[in-house]
C-alpha cells in the first residue's frame, strides 16, 4: 500500500511540474506585460491583484513538488532531504525547527524504504505540528544503534487526545502507524490536550544493500 502511494505523489509531482506550472508562468509573463503596458491605474490595480494570485499559486504548486517529490534519498541521506524539505517545501512560518542528527551515520547507510519511512514520518509530524497544533518550536533527534534507528519529532503545540476518534483521521495517526509496520518498526505517538505532542518511531536498520 505505501509503495503505491509513493508512486501516485511523485506522478502527482511530475504532471504538476509539467502541466500546471508552464501555464502559470506563462500567464504570470503575459499580465507583466499588460501592467507595463496598460495606462489605467484603475486597470493596472487589478492585474497586480490577479498576478499575485498567479504568484501564489505558482510558489504554491512548487512547495507541493518538493513535498510529494523528494531528492534522492540514496544520494543526500533521509536527514539532508528533511532539512531540504523545510527550507523549500514549507510555506512562510513562524517556527523554530531544530534537528539533532548528530548520532546519525553518514548518508546513504540505511535501505532506500528505512530512508523513506523516516523521512515521510517526519514530514507529516512537523506539518501536523505546523498546520493543527500551531507549534512555536519543534525539535526532531534520530539516532542511530546496532539495533535500529530511533526517530522522534517533539513539539509545544496544542496537543490533543490521542484516544478520540477524530483525531486519529485528523491528524493522520493511522498513515504513520503504517508507515512504521510497513518496514517492521513501531510508532508512538503521546500528546495531551495544551502539552505538546511527542511521536517516537523506532525502525529496525539493516545496513544498505549495495
Amino acid at each position: 500500500m505505501i509503495p503505491l502511494l509513493e508512486q501516485q505523489e511523485q506522478r502527482f509531482s511530475h504532471e504538476l511540474h509539467d502541466a500546471l506550472l508552464p501555464f502559470l508562468f506563462a500567464a504570470r509573463m503575459r499580465l507583466e506585460s499588460l501592467i507595463a503596458r496598460d495606462e489605467s491605474e484603475g486597470v493596472r490595480d487589478e492585474l497586480r491583484a490577479i498576478l499575485e494570485h498567479v504568484s501564489q499559486a505558482s510558489s504554491e504548486g512548487r512547495r507541493l513538488i518538493v513535498e510529494s517529490h523528494p531528492p534522492e534519498l540514496a544520494e543526500i541521506g533521509w536527514t539532508a532531504a528533511l532539512q531540504h524539505y523545510v527550507r523549500q517545501g514549507l510555506p512562510p512560518h513562524q517556527v523554530v525547527i531544530d534537528f539533532d542528527f548528530d548520532q546519525m551515520p553518514a548518508a546513504g547507510n540505511l535501505q532506500k524504504d528505512l530512508a523513506l519511512a523516516l523521512y515521510r514520518v517526519s514530514q507529516e509530524a512537523i506539518r501536523n505540528a505546523i498546520r493543527h497544533a500551531k507549534a512555536k518550536r519543534i525539535l526532531v533527534t534520530a539516532k542511530q544503534d546496532p539495533g535500529g534507528v530511533l526517530l522522534t519529532i517533539e513539539d509545544d503545540g496544542c496537543g490533543f487526545d490521542t484516544s478520540a476518534e477524530k483525531n486519529q483521521s485528523r491528524f493522520g495517526l493511522r498513515s504513520l502507524q503504517a508507515r512504521a509496520e510497513d518496514v517492521g518498526g513501531q510508532l508512538q505517538i503521546e500528546s495531551a490536550v495544551g502539552k505538546g505532542t511527542t511521536i517516537e518511531m523506532r525502525v529496525p536498520a539493516a545496513p544498505k544493500v549495495s
